[in-house]
């Protein structure tokens, strides 16, 4: 509804209802039926994130995208648009807007204000390449990265033809034998700001991301963070693979390999020496290469040797 409410109304609404086990696909008829701009897809069977987002691009006709997590919502009325008078007419390709979040124990709103304090005046700075694949990199043990550009798909405006060039970068083979669970729009991310020629981000609130206790992102429980850790491994390695193209001196983008670090201990608790062996390869190769920087090399033999070894 948070959709259909806008005040800018010139859109079209696609759903993709990814095999879902409720009542939902009887909710969206209900919707079309109200609302000719709605085009419903079914999976027959659930095929994760990036599939539901890509067929959604496909069967797409406009020529800019936002994507909507079903459990969230744009609570800014006036958001398509403010967008629409004061900033398409300079023909970017990615524009950001403010994140609100939504903590489920205390039913709190509250802002980011890490992201909320790099968000700068749309009159006083748009990014072009080759500085917008530029900022997205870092040097490991430096601080010589920007944390301005917000990591998810769900908080932007993006240019649709950006978005086919990425996924037939990216390709369904790689999804198909790396299933990711978590950070999937992330990774499409990454890909995104290397083929867009500039991108803004406003101060302009906007989306409201609901935070569960329940979803596999927060929840900790064993079974879950085994998974995790699994699908973060595959996230980095999945990385490696496609930003090599992009990324000249092998440097890894803002995404901290500490981080990945405490899931290669998670594997190393249950003794998963199959994904275990898959990170040396990966380790090896990135050390083997010969356009990766020595800091960067350096950075891996210390802190990755105990599975160099």
């Amino acid at each position: 509804m948070s959709i259909i409410n806008q005040s800018f109304q010139d859109f079209e609404i696609i759903i993709v209802n990814d095999n879902s086990n409720d009542k939902t696909y009887e909710v969206l008829i209900k919707l079309q039926k109200r609302d000719e701009r709605i085009k419903i897809i079914n999976h027959s069977k659930n095929l994760g994130a990036y599939h539901s987002r890509a067929e959604g691009v496909l069967n797409s006709k406009s020529k800019y995208i936002l994507f909507l997590d079903p459990d969230d919502l744009l609570f800014n009325p006036f958001l398509f648009e403010e967008i629409y008078k004061s900033y398409l007419k300079y023909n970017l390709d990615i524009i950001e807007f403010t994140v609100f979040y939504l903590k489920q124990n205390n039913k709190v709103f509250y802002i980011n204000r890490q992201i909320y304090n790099h968000y700068h005046n749309f009159t006083k700075k748009i990014i072009y390449q080759p500085e917008l694949s530029n900022i997205l990199y870092y040097k490991p043990n430096s601080k010589n990265y920007s944390t301005i550009i917000c990591r998810p798909l769900w908080n932007k405006i993006i240019k649709r033809n950006i978005l086919l060039k990425t996924i037939k970068y990216i390709g369904n083979s790689y999804y198909n034998d790396y299933y990711i669970i978590v950070t999937e729009d992330a990774l499409l991310n990454i890909i995104i700001y290397n083929f867009a020629n500039n991108y803004t981000n406003l101060n302009l609130p906007g989306y409201l991301y609901n935070i569960r206790n329940s979803s596999i992102t927060h929840t900790i429980n064993n079974d879950i963070l085994i998974k995790k850790s699994i699908s973060f491994f595959l996230f980095y390695l999945l990385f490696y693979r496609l930003i090599k193209d992009f990324d000249k001196d092998r440097n890894y983008l803002y995404f901290d390999l500490r981080l990945f670090g405490r899931f290669i201990l998670n594997l190393k608790k249950i003794n998963n020496t199959f994904f275990l062996n898959k990170a040396k390869i990966m380790f090896n190769e990135i050390l083997n290469d010969n356009k990766t920087s020595k800091e960067f090399k350096n950075y891996i033999k210390f802190s990755y040797k105990s599975i160099l070894k």
